[in-house]
């Protein structure tokens, strides 16, 4: 549902998991795709890995320290 780009408060009421939880996730997930984008030297692969980094970091899951 988030990758399709539902809202956050729809998937929260699709799962028994808590924001926090959610995110962190979200979080972990990105920063897997982030290692083996970075692992490989197969620039499809890092294509796809690059469009699903950017469907998932949005909203409440992108991080910013500015």
């Amino acid at each position: 549902m988030w990758y399709r780009g539902c809202q956050f408060t729809e998937l929260l009421e699709a799962t028994n998991l808590l924001e926090g939880d959610l995110i962190r996730i979200f979080r972990q997930t990105i920063d897997m795709m982030m290692q083996v984008s970075k692992a490989t030297n197969d620039q499809v692969l890092k294509d796809k890995l690059a469009e699903a980094t950017k469907a998932i970091d949005r909203e409440f899951v992108a991080v910013s320290f500015s």
